[in-house]
């Protein structure tokens, strides 16, 4: 089964991709893994919802498919460089 989820890019407060064990830690307060081998990374989307409250998304990445795409949606929402 497919889960799609749609809301507007300037919803989108962050996208960042990490080991298992620091999402993990940062989101649910554990640093329990449930890799068998090697290390599992999760892109973790962080947003603003239609009712104002921050929330976030993980996504497991198989194959740094996520990863690929996360960066492609982070270019749109993120600024190249920065202006002081």
């Amino acid at each position: 089964m497919d889960l799609i989820v749609t809301f507007p890019i300037k919803q989108i407060q962050s996208i960042d991709f990490m080991p298992e064990t620091y999402s993990m830690g940062m989101y649910y307060n554990t640093t329990v893994t449930t890799a068998k081998m090697g290390t599992k990374f999760f892109c973790v989307i962080q947003y603003t919802s239609a009712d104002g409250e921050s929330k976030f998304v993980a996504i497991w990445d198989v194959g740094n498919k996520a990863k690929t795409l996360m960066d492609a949606i982070r270019g749109k929402i993120m600024p190249s460089s920065y202006a002081m």
